[in-house]
């Protein structure tokens, strides 16, 4: 809820808020896009592009309340289509760097559970690890689940159910 309040203030004519509505967030949407693709620094190219955008567009929201959607969508669709591209094709052969995402996790994975949640996430199908994860790490409700997804609030449910017994099973 305290980036949906930075945003409002940055709504509201607070020259400050929007940078630290960026470094509150930053490191959670980069760890969110290295799901999507190998790399960070690509990762970090692609979220400084989501908030060019949230920024450019603050007038589409009357609130602050989708905010974190807004930036996971806008990411994960500009994941998906550069994944495609030689910049992001050459990253698929070099492993992620470890010290890189080791940080980030750290940074953004403030209890154990969380943690554990992404660590079993490994080797399950990308459309299941992005709901726990947007689930369970971002904490965002079904219909922001769907605005990233760009599905409703019932396949939301769904895949969730679905990615929970696929987690068990990982476990």
């Amino acid at each position: 809820m305290y980036i949906e309040s930075l945003f409002e203030r940055f709504k509201d004519g607070d020259a400050y808020a929007f940078d630290d509505l960026v470094v509150e967030y930053k490191n959670n949407l980069i760890l969110f896009i290295t799901r999507f693709i190998n790399s960070v620094p690509l990762a970090e190219s692609i979220a400084k592009e989501a908030f060019i955008e949230l920024y450019r567009n603050k007038d589409k929201f009357e609130d602050g309340s989708h905010i974190k959607a807004y930036l996971c969508a806008y990411a994960r669709y500009r994941a998906i289509s550069l994944k495609k591209s030689p910049e992001a094709r050459a990253n698929d052969n070099d492993p992620i760097n470890a010290n890189d995402l080791i940080e980030l996790e750290n940074t953004v994975l403030t209890s154990e559970e969380q943690r554990f949640i992404v660590d079993s996430m490994k080797g399950l199908d990308d459309d299941y690890k992005t709901v726990l994860y947007l689930v369970y790490i971002e904490e965002m409700s079904y219909s922001e689940v769907g605005r990233v997804l760009r599905t409703d609030k019932e396949r939301v449910k769904d895949l969730v159910a679905k990615a929970k017994t696929a987690l068990k099973n990982n476990i």
